[in-house]
């Protein structure tokens, strides 16, 4: 029995080592192209574009604070993106990290030098106290995503 788990251990081991030779051949068969992701948007106009191209936007900033809010209305805020590249920048989704935290984002391409803005509308119904949220932007970006912070202190109203 002992016999047999040792040839079965070497024949497993020829096996990996020749499977990792070949994974390395194709590695580097891949690095001599570039080969990027598709990425795919909800959109009907843009559903079947499949990006090819990386570019890079930046963000006018990456945290808003809403300060102190009562606990009765949703309070919103805009986010300014642009694209510092030299290919279309693509937003494919924009998350927010629950449901109270919703982000709408633009749908159609921004062009290298171009900005929009992303409007972010946090309802802090419910809670109390200090409140930290995320909305996480993938794009067609070397990162893939770029995730933002939104802060506020929700006072309880004396209902």
């Amino acid at each position: 029995m002992k016999k047999y788990l040792f040839v079965s251990s070497l024949a497993l081991m020829a096996f990996l080592i020749s499977c990792k030779s070949d994974a390395t051949t194709t590695e580097e068969t891949t690095t001599e192209t570039t080969v990027t992701e598709p990425i795919t948007t909800n959109e009907t106009a843009l559903s079947t574009t499949v990006v090819t191209d990386l570019t890079s936007m930046s963000v006018d900033r990456m945290e808003h604070d809403f300060g102190k809010i009562p606990d009765l209305a949703p309070v919103e805020t805009k986010f300014v993106i642009t694209n510092t590249g030299d290919k279309p920048l693509l937003i494919s989704n924009a998350q927010g990290s629950c449901g109270c935290t919703v982000p709408e984002y633009p749908k159609e391409p921004i062009a290298p030098g171009e900005s929009r803005d992303m409007k972010v509308s946090f309802n802090p119904s419910g809670k109390e106290g200090a409140q930290t949220k995320t909305v996480t932007i993938t794009a067609n970006t070397p990162e893939g995503t770029t995730v933002l912070n939104i802060k506020s202190e929700v006072v309880k109203s004396a209902q």
